[in-house]
């Protein structure tokens, strides 16, 4: 199965071209605030260097967060018309799921659990905790970093692997993967992921929504 995969939720911005599980082609770039112009011309470079058109692809997938507000929501209305206009199906996937997929694949065998964490500024973290199977078993919460440092000490630290740029340096004592692939969502694993996942029917197009995990940070002012 041919899926273009996207990332746009965090400073991480990519495009990737996965066959079942071979990755064919990718593009990166972590630079903030330059997805929406990037995003297009990112996809076709990556089909150009894979030699397919738009029409051979079976499937688009992309992040849905948490993450940037704006990078989510670029993202998501970018992949929800490529997959409108081609007729295939949309699969999403968390940005924490994509991390913590990539962990497993490089972190130890032994490695039961691993919890990822995003920056949300402020002082603010987006946490989770997943199994092997990418079953969610912390599901992603928006934190006070102190409190996400305090909630993964309740965690079983034997099998425990930390990753997530946002927490270097800050877990000493902890079990830390610092490698590319985990510090960000990448394009590459939210294609492996698809590829499993669309053996089975996937959410239809006005089903699949953001996952923001907090509120926006705009009010709407009250009434006069």
């Amino acid at each position: 199965m041919r899926i273009l995969a996207l990332t746009t939720a965090t400073p991480r911005f990519g495009a990737a071209l996965v066959d079942g599980a071979v990755l064919v082609a990718s593009v990166e770039h972590d630079e903030e605030m330059k997805h929406a112009e990037r995003l297009f011309p990112a996809v076709e470079r990556v089909l150009a260097e894979a030699g397919w058109s738009r029409g051979q692809l079976d499937a688009i997938a992309c992040d849905i967060g948490p993450g940037s507000f704006t990078g989510v929501r670029v993202g998501l209305a970018s992949a929800k018309g490529m997959a409108l206009g081609l007729d295939v199906p949309l699969c999403p996937v968390g940005s924490l799921e994509a991390m913590a997929a990539a962990a497993f694949a490089l972190g130890p065998a032994a490695v039961r659990r691993v919890a990822c964490a995003l920056d949300a500024r402020r002082g603010e973290l987006f946490l989770a905790a997943y199994g092997p199977d990418l079953q969610a078993e912390l599901a992603p919460e928006h934190l006070l970093c102190d409190t996400a440092l305090s909630r993964l000490d309740a965690l079983e630290l034997a099998q425990l692997l930390l990753c997530g740029r946002v927490l270097r340096g800050q877990v000493e004592g902890r079990r830390y993967l610092d490698d590319p692939s985990c510090e960000l969502p990448s394009a590459a694993w939210i294609g492996q992921i698809a590829s499993g996942r669309l053996a089975s029917p996937v959410p239809a197009l006005d089903r699949i929504e953001p996952l923001y995990v907090r509120g926006p940070d705009a009010k709407v002012p009250p009434p006069r």
